[in-house]
């Protein structure tokens, strides 16, 4: 299973690569930093990226740190479907601003901040599809003999 393995690798570099580019948008002082996340109105903008800050943090040690798979599949999964969650909730809330999930990708020169947006959005959803994936092949392939660890 070691494309399994890069697979996971490859989403723990994507999830740690979010969460320095989160860090980087926290230390920009942005004023909309301090309005309510459209989303989630009990925090503000700086709360919910510190939030996912500290998700894509460990969830990426969780992907280049523990051994079993499944474990690695699971909170790929997890994390997926609370950011899958988090967009539709701002699809629902008919939000006027791009999601700040990329931090400061977000604000480079050239880049469409609603195509950074689309981007999170997709990344999002391929962690939930990765996961749930592995897990079903896992499930799969239980009544045929050994799962692999």
């Amino acid at each position: 299973m070691k494309s399994a393995a890069r697979v996971f690798y490859g989403a723990g570099g994507v999830l740690a690569l979010a969460a320095l580019m989160k860090v980087m948008e926290l230390h920009s002082n942005q004023a909309y930093l301090c309005l309510p996340d459209d989303a989630l109105p009990f925090l503000t903008y700086r709360g919910s990226t510190v939030a996912g800050i500290i998700i894509d943090a460990a969830v990426a040690f969780v992907c280049f740190g523990v051994r079993p798979m499944r474990v690695r599949a699971a909170a790929v999964l997890w994390t997926g479907a609370t950011f899958v969650g988090y967009h539709a909730v701002r699809v629902f809330a008919e939000t006027h601003r791009p999601c700040p999930c990329l931090g400061y990708l977000g604000r480079l020169e050239g880049l469409d901040p609603w195509m950074v947006d689309s981007i999170g959005a997709c990344l999002a959803a391929l962690l939930l599809l990765t996961g749930a994936g592995y897990l079903g092949v896992c499930a799969f392939s239980q009544a045929k003999g050994p799962v692999p660890a």
